[in-house]
């Protein structure tokens, strides 16, 4: 997730935004020293571990911004989860007191109900009781607990290491202690998942170039490599066996970005594949699906999406003998699996049924299903599964995303503002993506989902184009006949205005490039993949002419740059890249492509510039510390003198990532850093004027939660 830029672009951007939230209704010195003192006081709790100077804390807001009633209420609920976690009985009173005193504040409210339901009634009510267990601005939600929810393994993004928190009382360690990002910027953990028994947690491990597939002490002892191999780039792991002697992973292959679920032995590495998920867009199912291993060792759960609707998914049981998968949950609705109770016959799923995503359960007896799934919990947000621990209490990530289409107009001679940046629409927010100018410099269209509702696992397709007129500003919709239209690489515009170029799938599961005429939404498909997920169109770009089309192609040599003359169909490789690039732009008179590597495959990221005619690319640039370029964040300035594209520091995490905006001469030269770092900004695009700047730029956010005293409720209710 990325950024943007130009030059005084940038800097002027985000001062521009300080200046805009400082000068916005509401915001006084008053409130913002109150949040200050709130977010110090979690930190002792929740980073410190220090709950009795928390305590301390919290009751001096409540004295001194009593009338600040969001502050006050949320003070008062973190106090009484300090009392909590000490065993003290005012934990009670205080989530009475915010009942009380805060009723206004729903969530506080729900969250002070739910905890008290859980105090009162324990293990032997029959009410089901959702709760927080951590929040705050450094959750990472990457692992799974410990078989007795006594701690959970994440990464420290501020080195990169496996660390675990204590989920009773706030505390962290590190467990892996690798040193600096500037002294080893090319490491780092990822998911990670404990053992049955809570003495061992498997994790990934990036190393270089790849993944690696690693076992450590709960304690930090004894780390060691389970398996490393070139030919495969990722590694995901997701589950043990009940044994112990297995590891549930899904592996990711250079050769066409294929992806696999296998097991691994924990004793020497050796590989067993369950099932070929196929090509490029299996990546993206296979990572966002969750899976795990029935509590008998027999079955993989997963939730693959369904046949030409990529939306929607259904829960299957792969057998952990190698025979043929089936389903358990078959729907027209979304619905994918999020976990398997310890009491190895419940399942529990989510669902958009009934409309809003659900929590929803079935019992499971031998692999198949009996009876018919039963409600548990209405809408419970697009919440991940982190699984279930030993009592049956079930952990969840919930992560929001608050993003949308910005634009903003500068003079970039003089870097004078001239309009500061602002939503592209009041109406649907959060909802607008992808923005493109015409080539005539009189629209912008930008890809919405503001018809489509958000559903389970993975980001919501867009499936309307807008078109505003930048004359009088009026907007109309355009829908074409595609069944969803894809976010990346972005929307495109040919070079007479008079059509669109959007990636998408069509109605009978067609995934592919397509122009849409802008007037009749007419569609046709310009470039179809090989097979579904077969790489063609990773990145595309029309040439001037219109006659051609320039894209990104994956290939087992690497990505190739092609292109094709839409007539004859006839195609020429450009250039050959080793590395994925993470985007791709034409310079203004189509005679140049200009791309990155990533350190995902390189020791040190690069920017390179290569001629459509052919030959070998010239390096502009080469970061020198650790750290990566910015997703789609490449631009060419109008007159084709400077590329604009935005870096990623080493050690922020990847849900959240800040973005630093940087420039270089097109010809070669020192680039210039501009000094800013900004929230998460992808898909720039500046308009013919060289003034009018189009964005995306979002906020995210995670909150680790925990579903309990569900299953006795389960077993009441037959």
């Amino acid at each position: 997730m990325k950024n943007m830029r130009s030059n005084k672009v940038a800097a002027l951007l985000l001062s521009t935004l300080v200046s805009l939230l400082i000068a916005a209704p509401g915001f006084t010195q008053g409130n913002d020293q109150a949040e200050v003192q709130l977010q110090a006081a979690e930190h002792e709790q929740r980073v410190e571990g220090n709950l009795e100077q928390a305590i301390q804390m919290y009751k001096k807001i409540l004295t001194e911004y009593a009338g600040n009633r969001p502050v006050a209420a949320k003070a008062l609920l973190e106090m009484g989860e300090c009392y909590e976690k000490l065993g003290q009985g005012e934990a009670q009173k205080d989530y009475q007191r915010v009942l009380r005193d805060y009723a206004d504040q729903s969530a506080e409210a729900n969250e002070a109900r739910a905890r008290l339901g859980a105090l009162s009634g324990g293990a032997k009510s029959n009410q089901m009781v959702m709760r927080r267990v951590w929040a705050g601005p450094d959750v990472d939600p990457e692992g799974s607990p410990t078989p007795d929810g006594k701690y959970l393994p994440f990464v420290d993004w501020s080195t990169g290491d496996l660390a675990l928190r204590d989920l009773i009382t706030g505390e962290e360690r590190r467990l892996t202690h690798k040193g600096t990002w500037e002294e080893h910027g090319d490491e780092f953990a990822e998911i990670s998942v404990p053992s049955p028994d809570g003495k061992q947690v498997a994790y990934a491990w990036f190393k270089g170039t790849m993944y690696e597939l690693r076992v450590i002490g709960i304690d930090g002892s004894h780390p060691r490599t389970i398996y490393r191999k070139e030919s495969v780039y990722y590694i995901e792991p997701k589950a043990w066996t009940p044994d112990g002697k297995q590891i549930l992973a899904a592996f990711v292959a250079k050769a066409h970005n294929s992806t696999q679920i296998v097991m691994v032995s924990v004793a020497d590495g050796s590989v067993r594949v369950l099932k070929n998920l196929g090509l490029s867009t299996a990546l993206g199912h296979s990572l966002l699906s969750p899976m795990c291993i029935s509590p008998d060792g027999r079955y993989v759960a997963y939730s693959p999406p369904q046949k030409g609707n990529e939306d929607r998914h259904d829960i299957f049981l792969l057998p952990t003998d190698g025979s043929e998968e089936f389903p358990i949950v078959t729907n027209p609705a979304d619905d994918y699996f999020l976990g398997w109770a310890p009491d190895g016959r419940t399942m529990l799923f989510a669902s958009d049924r009934t409309g809003a995503l659900s929590a929803w359960a079935i019992e499971v007896v031998n692999g198949k299903p009996r009876g018919t799934p039963r409600l548990l919990k209405p809408d419970i947000g697009g919440i991940q599964p982190l699984g279930f621990t030993q009592n049956g209490s079930f952990y969840y990530d919930l992560s929001d995303t608050v993003r949308d289409l910005y634009t903003a107009s500068l003079d970039l001679d003089t870097g004078k503002l001239l309009a500061p940046p602002a939503p592209v629409s009041q109406l649907s927010t959060g909802s607008n993506f992808a923005g493109a100018w015409s080539p005539d410099g009189t629209y912008l269209a930008y890809l919405s989902t503001r018809h489509r509702p958000r559903r389970g696992p993975g980001v919501r397709k867009p499936d309307t184009i807008v078109i505003r007129s930048l004359a009088t500003g009026e907007e109309r919709e355009v829908v074409p006949k595609l069944d969803a239209l894809f976010p990346f690489p972005g929307l495109r515009w040919s070079p007479d205005s008079l059509s669109l170029l959007v990636r998408g799938t069509d109605e009978e599961g067609r995934e592919g490039v397509f122009r849409i005429n802008a007037q009749t939404a007419e569609t046709s498909m310009l470039l179809e993949p090989a097979s579904v997920g077969g790489g063609e169109g990773i990145f595309f770009r029309m040439t001037r002419d219109g006659r051609s089309l320039i894209y990104g192609k994956r290939s087992p040599q690497g990505v190739q740059f092609v292109i094709r003359d839409l007539g004859s169909g006839q195609v020429r490789v450009v250039f050959v890249s080793q590395a994925m690039p993470s985007g791709l732009a034409l310079s203004p008179d189509g005679s140049q492509i200009t791309f990155d590597t990533q350190a995902y495959h390189t020791e040190l990221p690069a920017l390179e510039v290569v001629a459509i005619a052919g030959g070998e690319p010239r390096t502009l640039y080469t970061l020198k510390t650790p750290a990566d370029f910015a997703w789609d964040t490449l631009a060419w300035s109008h007159d084709g003198t400077h590329i604009v594209f935005g870096v990623v520091p080493a050690g922020l995490r990847p849900n959240g990532q800040k973005t630093e905006l940087w420039e270089i001469p097109a010809e070669g030269g020192q680039p210039h850093n501009l000094g800013i770092t900004g929230d998460t900004v992808r898909l720039l695009r500046i308009h013919p004027d060289g003034k009018r700047l189009v964005y995306v730029s979002g906020q995210f956010s995670d909150e680790v939660g925990v579903m309990e005293n569900f299953l006795p409720a389960l077993r009441a209710a037959k």
